[in-house]
């Protein structure tokens, strides 16, 4: 403890040293200002900004405005003249000559106007650019887009070149997209589905996808790697006062019903927005990770697998939301939002499994499952932001989250050998209550000292979760096929976990283009895990407690974090090194022998450059996992009595290496835009699974029971290390010949994840790829098509031959789609819409589906701007879709059938609302708008 003492003292007096030793005096002074959209008064974030010293031409420093339309730079040279030159996409450039002297100054409120020729009443504007390169801003111009009249922001942004959705999660660029922002203000939380379902495509401007770094980051300069994927949607200036919405009321007259809408009401800053759900027809607003239940992941961090398909059931869904946003005069900024949901499930699946077990024959599993369960779930966001002055800001983040869930499971399973050979046999009910919630906030401090880019911030955040589970299990086990052990059981668990950590960062600027940060944290996590097993009756009465099946553990984890980087930023060019020394432990209260004590050294490295038309971000990156809490505890879960599982508390943490790139390039001239993503980790001390198969009544030392014969025993280890490799490319180009743009994807993964079976070392290897391709029309608002196709390729190789499956060790599955859509708006108001998707599997055990899932709907405009709509529509015309779900792990190849709603028609009344009280655009010709279907007809 001495040397760690020591070692603490020493980072101490370095960060203190450096942070007022090192200066360096220049005569210089910085440039600020706001820009502001002329005619609405709105700011204008995003806009790019260049300062050109006018003695030479040269470029002096680029700058893209924050959320406010505010900029800052910094380091000019006093009495040197320079031209501000500012951008954004359709409007006029504004250039603005400085010359300062070592004061700083400030410019005011900049004004930019709309680029445009007025002849006569009509205004003529050129085919709108798809997209454009601000930094590390993909810009996305939504006019070139064309939707029809009561498309969604969904439908809009999924047209967008590099966007897809996966498993209903929206995928950017290669990652998924964490945030969305309207007017660069938090929208629904972290919730993209409720964001981009209740917004109407028609009052978007803009679209622009980048990485949200973290609120010190973006103050600092420094990127500290904790960003998430965002899209921020600028709306039109004449849509941003006024309310807007949609409704829906659907059913087919015998089970089936839909009612659903939105409104939203715009009064410039003010904004607050509305949404409902209620169905039983297998709709969702909201995203997954809202909900908790029984379910387990079918990939999760470290299973190394994949999965194809999606599993749902039956689901009846009851959800309201609110998200509401202003400012208070101009110090206070206020964003919130709440969103209740609520859904009955009824799953009843077939599952069929094999398992990989080596030197030994393969094991089959057939398994029947049914599920009812009710799930709810509370979410409340909030963001507040108080300017205390130019100089100081506080932000505060809270987040509470609860879930409940109470499940009701049946479940009969089977296990055979090769041949059909009995192994075991299991059946029960479980009825689970399961209650769960998270409450975090994150307060955050901001200062900027006197000397220009000297700062000093301060994050605090504090975690308390709790998660309380309490389950009845009723049934039976059979090792042969003549004896039945009963397996009648009560279990009472829950988790608590309390966290407070604090985050300092200081600048010390050296030069005009040079600066020091130092950081330092400080964490600690507070967690406890109990488990208490009973004995019940035939009635459910609990008896006894199973003092061998229940256990109380607890850990303190203790994380400390003191480093510095250096930054050089000129001219397009940011370059950032550091390292970090980290000081951890874990300390067991109930057993000191099982304490532990780290010490790791974490660099990291960015580089970024900025084109016109471009940009690259490379980002390298260490970082340590400390192994989960119930990860740690040594205690049999019995759940499923043929597989038993538990925690191993010599588990140390694992060190973790990530890469990754970004490159992105957009061409508003020709439209063209591609990027290219690429990310790598390696990780060390790697937690992975040990498996053991028992072939005779086995002692296991490492936890401490005998297991009979024919039960797994699954348990995690620290193994040597694991990689994953993504790379994902996207090219979007317009395709003239027919109206419509072109884009194109493909990308590479590699997955090597390391697993003991049986005592012998296996080494997983996933190899897969995919490609494909989306046509989306551009003809006019009342044609609208588009066409799809993707394959997955994947091939897996095993370093120890486990099954028959993989024999020659290269296993391949081939999951392909060949997608489309049409909507056309004819005579009077009429509509005809169709989609059709067709799936070709090859190289599953079971199920290899090639369904044909058809849908379609005819329906009628009517009333006052046509904003009602009366429609039939079909779904599943065929009777095809199966609902089938593949997932190939490290262990076993699964394939599941689920129940789904099969073939129905539903009779949906639709009234969209516009009350718009901005600009009137009628008699003009909007950018992008050209009308292609006269010339196609």
């Amino acid at each position: 403890m001495t040397i760690i003492t020591s070692l603490k003292s020493r980072f101490f007096l370095l960060f203190f040293i450096f942070g007022f030793a090192l200066y360096a005096q220049s005569q210089s002074y910085v440039l600020t200002g706001k820009m502001v959209d002329k005619e609405t008064q709105m700011p204008m974030s995003g806009v790019y900004l260049l300062v050109k010293n006018v003695a030479n031409d040269k470029h002096v420093a680029e700058e893209v405005t924050d959320k406010s339309g505010s900029f800052s730079f910094p380091n000019l040279k006093a009495n040197s003249k320079y031209q501000l030159i500012a951008s954004f996409l359709g409007y006029s450039d504004l250039v603005i000559p400085i010359e300062g002297n070592n004061k700083n100054l400030n410019l005011g409120t900049l004004f930019m106007a709309i680029k445009s020729q007025a002849i006569g009443e009509v205004l003529i504007q050129s085919d709108a650019s798809t997209a454009v390169q601000k930094g590390d801003t993909i810009e996305m111009n939504a006019n070139a887009f064309k939707t029809t009249a009561d498309a969604s922001a969904e439908d809009l942004v999924m047209k967008m070149p590099g966007i897809t959705q996966e498993d209903g999660a929206v995928i950017a660029h290669g990652k998924e997209v964490k945030k969305i922002l309207v007017d660069g203000k938090d929208f629904f939380g972290e919730d993209p589905s409720a964001a981009l379902k209740s917004l109407p495509a028609e009052v978007i401007d803009k679209i622009q996808i980048f990485d949200k770094l973290s609120e010190q980051a973006q103050f600092t300069g420094f990127d500290d790697g904790e960003s998430d994927q965002t899209i921020n949607i600028i709306t039109k200036k004449d849509k941003k006062n006024g309310t807007f919405g949609k409704f829906n009321a659907g059913t087919n007259f015998d089970d089936k019903y839909l009612v659903d809408g939105n409104i939203n009401v715009f009064n410039h800053q003010r904004r607050i927005s509305v949404l409902g759900l209620f169905n039983n027809i297998n709709q969702q607003n909201f995203s997954q990770q809202d909900l908790i239940g029984v379910s387990p992941s079918v990939n999760s961090k470290h299973d190394g697998g994949f999965s194809m398909g999606q599993q749902v059931g039956l689901t009846t869904t009851r959800s309201v939301g609110i998200n509401y946003s202003d400012n208070f005069g101009k110090k206070i900024t206020l964003t919130g939002s709440y969103l209740f949901n609520s859904t009955n499930n009824y799953t009843d699946q077939i599952s069929l499994k094999d398992k990989f077990f080596s030197p030994k024959p393969d094991h089959f599993s057939n398994e029947r499952d049914t599920i009812r369960e009710r799930k709810l779930n509370h979410r409340i966001h909030i963001r507040f932001e108080y300017k205390i002055d130019s100089a100081n800001t506080i932000i505060s983040t809270p987040k509470l989250t609860f879930q409940s869930s109470t499940p009701d499971k049946y479940l009969f399973k089977t296990s055979t050998k090769n041949g059909g050979t009995f192994v075991n046999e299991e059946g029960y009910r479980t009825k689970s209550d399961l209650n769960n919630y998270n409450l975090e906030n994150e307060l955050v401090f901001k200062h900027k000292l006197h000397k220009a880019r000297r700062t000093f911030s301060m994050a605090v955040t504090t975690a308390a979760t709790n998660k309380d589970i309490n389950s009845t299990q009723m049934g039976y086990y059979r090792n042969s096929p003549f004896d039945s052990i009963p397996n009648n059981e009560y279990v009472d668990g829950s988790t608590d976990s309390y966290k407070v950590s604090s985050k300092m960062e200081y600048i010390e600027p050296l030069s005009r283009i040079s600066m020091l940060h130092f950081n330092l944290t400080n964490a600690y996590t507070n967690s406890r895990k109990n488990r208490e097993a009973f004995n019940v009756d035939d009635s459910a009465q609990r008896l006894n407690r199973i003092d061998s099946l229940s256990d109380i553990y607890k850990i303190h984890y203790f994380n400390n974090h003191i480093g510095m980087s250096y930054l050089l930023k000129s001219k397009g060019v940011k370059l950032s090194a550091g390292f970090e020394y980290q000081q951890a432990s874990m300390m067991n209260p109930q057993n000191s022998a099982n304490d532990k004590t780290f010490s790791n050294f974490l660099p990291n490295f960015l580089l970024n450059l900025k084109y016109p038309k471009s940009s690259l971000r490379i980002l390298y990156k260490t970082s340590t996992n400390a192994p989960s809490i119930t990860q740690l505890q040594n205690v049999i879960d019995n759940t499923d009595p043929t597989n038993l599982s538990t925690g191993n508390p010599f588990l140390t943490q694992e060190y973790q290496h990530d890469l990754s790139l970004n490159f992105s390039h957009a061409n508003p001239q020709s439209s063209i835009n591609y990027t290219f993503y690429a990310s790598a980790e390696h990780c060390l001390n790697f937690i992975g699974s040990k498996i053991l198969k028992a072939t005779r009544d086995t002692f296991i030392p490492e936890a401490g029971i005998v297991l009979l014969k024919n039960i797994e025993l699954d348990y995690p280890v620290n193994l040597d290390h694991s990689t994953n490799i993504k790379t994902v490319f996207n090219f979007g180009f317009p395709f003239k010949f027919l109206y419509s743009k072109i884009n194109l994807l493909t990308g590479f993964n590699y997955i090597q994840t390391p697993g003991i079976i049986n005592n012998n070392l296996n080494r997983y290897s996933l190899y897969s790829t995919v490609n494909g391709f989306t046509i989306n029309s551009d003809i006019s608002e009342d044609i609208d098509f588009s066409l799809s196709y993707t394959m997955n390729y994947n091939i897996v190789k095993n370093s120890i031959i486990t099954s028959a499956v993989n024999l020659n060790n290269n296993p391949k599955f081939v999951y392909q789609t060949v997608g489309g859509k049409f909507t056309w708006v004819f005579w009077k108001g009429f509509v005809l819409h169709s989609d059709a998707l067709k799936q070709f599997e090859t190289g599953f055990l079971n199920f290899n589906q090639t369904d044909l899932l058809v849908n379609g709907y005819l329906g009628k405009k009517f009333m006052k701007g046509q904003n009602g709509e009366l429609r039939l529509g079909f779904f599943d015309l065929l009777n095809q879709y199966q609902n089938i779900v593949h997932t190939v792990t490290p262990q076993y190849i699964k394939d599941i059938r689920t129940n789904n709603l099969g073939r129905y028609y539903m009779l949906t009344f639709t009234y969209n609302l516009n009350n718009f009280k901005g600009t009137e655009t009628t008699g003009k010709v909007k950018k992008g708008k050209k009308d292609h279907k006269k010339e196609m007809f």
